[in-house]
């Protein structure tokens, strides 16, 4: 008996929006869906914006429980100075003993009370404070995009020599953005679940073909549809695959 398993990638298209030959709007910055209150005041003659954003504090507080996860467990195997050398960690981190470190619950508290908060210097006496944090998120959507770009979509290095191979490959990654960004609107825009892009592709991922080979007969299944897979897959209008994708008689 033997079995190997490979990703599973459900089958099925729908139309994008925006037909070829459409006019095309020029774009405009969206308004946030969240009312940020925001106002400004001067710091040494520079206009400093402040704001606050209930989704950036749940974003913070999210972030920050994953790197103490992570840096507890880097604690646990090495408590020593030297085995934890991210800056990011340091912040959280204090000296017990001669030696050893450990988190400081009340450093995790002081910065838990700028959950939400951001601020924006600019020189620009023009627009409005709500244009100002307008442009920075289409700026941080902008940034956001090229990280996917390089990180998630792997778009460099490019493994390829001739020019059309190339070209090929960036239209590939582009096309995926695209796809990808179609995916985020679908479900966080029109079916309102919150959930992020790392978080649609780990559970996507975790859909699976198995082949198990026994008694003669190679049978094709998927693993378990989880409720979170089932959740995505029907806000993207999906079908679920079949519990047995193949069934064949081997001699």
């Amino acid at each position: 008996m033997s079995a190997s398993l490979r990703p599973l990638l459900p089958i099925g298209e729908k139309s994008a929006g925006g037909l070829a030959g459409e006019p095309q709007q020029e774009p405009r910055p969206r308004a946030p869906a969240e009312d940020v209150p925001v106002r400004f005041i001067i710091v040494e003659g520079q206009r400093l914006v402040l704001g606050y954003s209930t989704k950036r504090a749940e974003r913070d507080k999210k972030q920050r429980e994953l790197l103490l996860e992570r840096l507890q467990k880097k604690l646990d195997k090495s408590s020593k100075p030297k085995g934890v050398t991210k800056s990011a960690y340091n912040k959280y981190l204090k000296m017990q003993g001669e030696s050893n470190m450990v988190i400081d619950p009340q450093k995790v508290e002081k910065h838990e009370k700028w959950d939400g908060f951001f601020g924006f210097y600019t020189n620009n006496q023009t627009m409005s404070n709500k244009q100002i944090v307008l442009t920075y998120q289409m700026l941080w959507q902008i940034e956001n995009s090229f990280r996917v770009l390089k990180s998630t979509l792997d778009l460099r290095p490019v493994y390829h020599w001739t020019e059309k191979r190339i070209q090929g490959h960036i239209m590939i990654c582009f096309l995926s953005l695209y796809m990808l960004r179609a995916i985020e609107y679908k479900i966080n825009r029109q079916e309102k679940l919150n959930i992020s892009t790392d978080e649609i592709f780990g559970h996507l991922d975790k859909i699976r073909a198995i082949t198990i080979k026994a008694f003669k007969k190679k049978v094709v299944m998927r693993t378990e549809i989880t409720d979170e897979n089932n959740l995505i897959l029907r806000a993207l209008g999906i079908k679920i695959p079949p519990a047995v994708l193949e069934e064949n008689v081997v001699e």
